[in-house]
């Protein structure tokens, strides 16, 4: 990669025409780098830094452009890094490229912007010396929502589909259950603004506490626009709160909406979140109290290859089956010896008379149900609901314990429950 040009020397009036060219990616840098990406955003939060990738040929030469300069809204130029490579570009066109690293890159800083709509050109320095049009990119600023503010009478519609589950990389761990200390709850759902006929610039929440997390509401949701009739279907939003900004516990989280201004709109609604423990590794070295820990639990066989599926409550001597590679899930509730709720549980799988390389498993322990699960009894106290959903495709087709070890007083005690027992059965052959 190589830098353009200073765009000290880029002239917007001495731009000929067009190159073959586009900015096809435009993405921001939010509060959480590189957990979420936002590809093809239309609308930005104040302050965030803009990546702008594109590509840009010469037509004569079929190479890459000398230099390319993205301008924001024409009066700010900044150089781009070229010479990446666009395989991906070159391999569709029509007339063969002569190089494939015709790809540019920028970073574009929005804190001098004001809120409403600005656009990105990207203008290409060709081997004749002037400067083409290489492609432009439309996007809208919105401030960060500010409370303090008289809420615009306007009615907006916010509901929310479903939290799911994130790990610290983004990966999607589960939906609409507890989020472990350490995780992100992403609320996912849509706003509408009736006013507008439109949504609105974004979403936020806001705790018990007065912390604040807010997003763009620009989500594709023609299922949405087809349903209310609206002019625009970028409707829907993801927003992040960190499961540890929030702390153990169940939290009442209010979501509601905010125009470009920042300007409150519409009533917010309440959406429930519970934060569970920590997820820790198991301590290897700790010693094993002689009492077990007070518990229920019931297993759940997941349908698998035409299977039904089922869920039985465990009483520590019945046999359960489950066939190679059905998933499973253990859960129920769990407390330590002092009779608080268990933050530390995992799930072990051994076979009898074998003590070596048991399959332990980290379960998600510590929060709150509404309501018992079907064959359990509600526990003592409130949040020492666990669950633990694993896989059976590595175990052998043999009879597994199943026990339940919680660990308590830092780490350094470990009791120890049998809940039953899992026949793993080998895989049907197929005819």
């Amino acid at each position: 990669m190589t830098n353009s040009v200073s765009p000290s020397t880029f002239d917007v009036a001495a731009v000929l025409g067009s190159a073959e060219g586009a900015i096809d990616g435009f993405d921001y840098v939010d509060g959480l780098p590189g957990l979420v990406g936002h590809p093809r955003a239309r609308r930005v939060p104040a302050g965030a830094p803009l990546i702008v990738t594109g590509w840009a040929l010469d037509r004569r030469r079929r190479g890459a452009a000398t230099a390319v300069v993205v301008v924001l809204d024409r009066t700010r130029p900044y150089a781009a890094q070229t010479g990446f490579s666009r395989y991906d570009v070159t391999a569709s066109l029509s007339e063969p490229a002569r190089d494939e690293r015709i790809g540019f890159r920028a970073i574009i800083p929005t804190d001098v912007l004001p809120a409403g709509g600005h656009e990105i050109r990207a203008y290409a320095l060709l081997d004749d010396g002037a400067w083409y049009d290489a492609g432009r990119y439309g996007f809208s600023v919105y401030e960060p929502v500010r409370p303090g503010l008289e809420p615009s009478a306007r009615a907006v519609r916010v509901h929310v589909d479903q939290v799911v589950d994130l790990d610290a990389t983004g990966g999607i761990v589960a939906f609409d259950g507890a989020v472990p200390l350490g995780r992100y709850a992403m609320l996912t759902g849509w706003a509408f603004d009736r006013t507008l006929n439109t949504g609105p610039a974004s979403v936020y929440a806001t705790d018990d506490r007065g912390n604040r997390w807010s997003a763009p509401c620009e989500i594709a949701r023609p299922d949405i626009k087809a349903a209310m009739g609206t002019a625009d279907e970028r409707l829907g939003f993801e927003l992040l709160i960190p499961a540890r900004a929030l702390g153990r516990g169940r939290h009442a989280v209010h979501i509601g909406a905010a125009d470009h201004d920042g300007r409150p709109t519409g009533t917010p609604i309440e959406a429930t979140l519970d934060v569970a423990a920590e997820l820790r590794a198991f301590p290897w070295f700790a010693t094993e109290l002689e009492c077990e820990s007070a518990a229920a639990a019931r297993l759940t066989v997941e349908p698998a290859d035409g299977d039904d599926g089922s869920t039985s409550a465990l009483t520590g001597e019945n046999v359960i089956d489950v066939p190679r590679g059905a998933p499973v899930t253990v859960d129920g509730w769990a407390l330590t010896s002092a009779g608080l709720p268990a933050t530390g549980v995992y799930v072990e799988l051994s076979l009898p008379g074998v003590g070596d390389n048991p399959h332990r498993h980290p379960a998600i322990a510590g929060f709150r149900r509404d309501d018992s699960p079907r064959r359990l009894t509600a526990p003592p106290v409130a949040d020492a609901w666990f669950s633990c959903r694993l896989g059976t495709e590595a175990l052998p087709a043999r009879r597994h314990r199943l026990d339940l070890l919680v660990a308590e007083s830092g780490q350094r005690l470990v009791a120890r429950r049998t809940l039953g027992y899992v026949n793993v059965l080998p895989p049907a052959r197929k005819r």
